[in-house]
């Protein structure tokens, strides 16, 4: 039996002793539950507030934030070391609703700043932060967009049995897929999860039989599917009529604290580049001995070279601490160390561990965590560091208010893709068999977010379209929108598309995250274009934590003018953070010649 080494599990006890049904935990839970309380009752008094009762109440709201996003994440840290941990899945039972609860007195709290006169402002301005009086004022010029407290809960209560209940019959419908397909003359019935294994096969044939399985079933099913997706998509573009909002990227801006003008920028600047990938596609074409690509092709490696260099844990941190001392990064290089010597990272392997990486941070107790699956590859190491990239960014904001805290998805990605970046934007001390494979990896993340999402954003942006016309969108209607842009975006250079990206992508079917495309792609080249500038500027690092600690105040474009000087309204900035990905087509170009 294998030894763990205490380096490969994290320790949790700095923070709180003991599981979900300890002593501790459920004195905090019980003083929460108090805290919550009291401020509904607070709120819920109908006299005027002068200026110290509405300093009581947003201290008060501050700490309630804090505790509520600190036991959430302790129990989701919980669940994620140990999915059997029946007393960790209890108190994420009841810490819903209390979430809940406090989604409801966020917007009594934010309808009593509103309702706040003249002086009161001024009072506010004079002591408060700059930051925190700005973070309100954006508060209560989103305000005027919704409708009434009331309503908004009323809608959050009816949305459980109908809005959310169409997330949740999706959920249940593509879980209960079958697929029958033949491997080497064995047929066999899988899931969508077992399917997705043959998509990344050695033989294209498998990979081809993985596609007709996936249409079969599917074409089966489409007409539920569809349904799911009008009722879900009609149901939004409702709402937003109530609210009276024109546009139907209204929420998903207003969410991600940018403007429609930074989004055309950002996409017309790629369709412009979208050719510099054909060349890439048919050299792979070429080395898979095949005339054009099709869509399950498209991430298939064309390198196979096992990687012979293997890096512990303890190796991972130092290569990933140089490489971030090497870029002008003492402060991320020093976080890196200290993250691995105080047990904040859970690197093992073992049963009941959640699958993938994920980061938490504890507002109160001013620390970070984090998990990965490490299997000692390179691709590890740039999985570790990702995840230490999200930790890094939560150590920044620490020291803000809680309001000032959360950032947006669009700049969610910033910190943890600039970490991969450093790691792996150089080739040295990367063995030379490597080499090829991590470029193809890069170039096919730039096919992901670049023209993938690119597809899935404009075929999502057409379907509200046209549900906002009060059209309904049948199977066939889907199909052929989704195909029609995905020839667009390719340039109609593959030898199949799939059809059925609408029915199985689930962030079409996600109901607090419209449009849960663009954000990755906009966190990509956001990255890209900061990594582009670090380059030429030895004190890059103290822009860059302002920055980071910036990131749950301002828009986009506040934020980029205010810390860089650029303009992601204009095409120019999108333009340099390009230039990277081509330049890695042309050195895989060079290399497979």
């Amino acid at each position: 039996m294998k030894t763990t080494n205490n380096t490969e599990k994290w320790t949790l006890d700095s923070l709180y002793k003991g599981k979900g049904d300890s002593p501790e935990i459920i004195e905090f839970f019980q003083c929460l539950k108090e805290k919550v309380n009291e401020l509904i009752d607070n709120l819920k008094i109908p006299s005027e507030k002068d200026w110290e009762s509405i300093k009581h109440l947003i201290l008060h709201m501050d700490d309630v934030t804090k505790r509520l996003e600190e036991l959430k994440e302790f129990t989701l840290s919980l669940t994620s070391q140990d999915s059997s941990d029946e007393a960790a899945k209890q108190l994420d039972y009841q810490l819903s609703d209390l979430s809940r609860e406090f989604s409801q007195l966020e917007r009594l709290f934010y309808q009593t700043l509103n309702g706040m006169d003249g002086s009161i402002w001024e009072k506010m301005k004079e002591e408060l932060s700059s930051p925190l009086y700005f973070y309100f004022l954006k508060q209560k010029e989103r305000l005027s967009d919704t409708l009434h407290p009331e309503m908004e809960n009323l809608i959050d209560e009816l949305s459980i049995d109908g809005y959310r209940s169409w997330e949740a019959l999706y959920q249940q419908s593509i879980n209960k897929l079958k697929f029958t397909i033949t491997v080497d003359g064995k047929e066999g019935v899988v899931t969508f999860g077992e399917l997705a294994k043959y998509n990344s096969n050695s033989k294209r044939s498998i990979r081809l039989a993985a596609h007709e399985a996936r249409v079969r079933t599917l074409n089966e099913n489409e007409d539920l599917f569809a349904s799911i997706l009008n009722h879900l998509a009609g149901f939004r573009t409702k709402l937003y009529k109530q609210r009276g909002w024109d546009s139907v990227l209204k929420e998903t801006l207003t969410l991600n604290k940018m403007s429609e003008t930074t989004l055309k920028a950002m996409w017309d600047t790629i369709k412009d580049n979208n050719q510099m990938f054909q060349a890439y596609f048919q050299r792979k074409a070429k080395l898979l001995g095949v005339e054009k690509l099709s869509y399950f092709d498209l991430f298939y490696p064309i390198s196979s070279a096992e990687e012979t260099k293997k890096y512990s844990i303890k190796d991972a941190i130092e290569f990933i601490s140089h490489k971030a001392y090497e870029h002008s990064f003492p402060v991320l290089s020093q976080f890196v160390k200290d993250s691995y010597d105080n047990r904040w990272i859970d690197s093992e392997i073992r049963p009941n561990k959640r699958q993938g990486g994920m980061a938490f941070a504890f507002p109160i107790s001013q620390e970070s965590r984090l998990f990965v699956n490490y299997n000692s590859e390179f691709n590890d190491v740039t999985v570790l560091a990702h995840e230490l990239g999200h930790t890094f960014h939560a150590t920044v904001l620490f020291d803000q208010p809680s309001f000032c805290q959360k950032y947006p998805m669009s700049l969610a990605e910033t910190a943890s893709t600039f970490n991969e970046l450093i790691v792996t934007e150089s080739t040295e001390g990367i063995p030379v068999e490597q080499r090829l494979s991590n470029i193809e990896e890069k170039i096919n993340t730039a096919v992901l977010y670049l023209l993938y999402v690119q597809f899935h954003f404009h075929f999502e942006l057409e379907m509200y379209n046209r549900k906002k016309a009060g059209k309904y969108l049948s199977a066939e209607e889907l199909k052929s929108l989704i195909v029609a842009f995905q020839k667009e975006v390719f340039s109609d250079c593959l030898e199949h598309y799939q059809e059925f990206f609408w029915l199985h992508t689930p962030h079409f079917y996600y109901i607090d995250q419209p449009f849960y495309n663009f954000v990755y792609t906009f966190g990509f080249l956001f990255s890209n274009g900061l990594f582009e500038m670090s380059k030429t500027d030895p004190n890059f690092e103290k822009k860059y934590i302002e920055l980071l600690k910036d990131t749950g105040i301002y828009s986009v474009e506040e934020l980029s003018e205010k810390h860089l000087g650029i303009d992601l309204t204009k095409p120019v900035f999108w333009e340099k953070s390009i230039q990277l990905i081509k330049q890695q087509i042309e050195e895989f170009l060079e290399i497979t010649k």
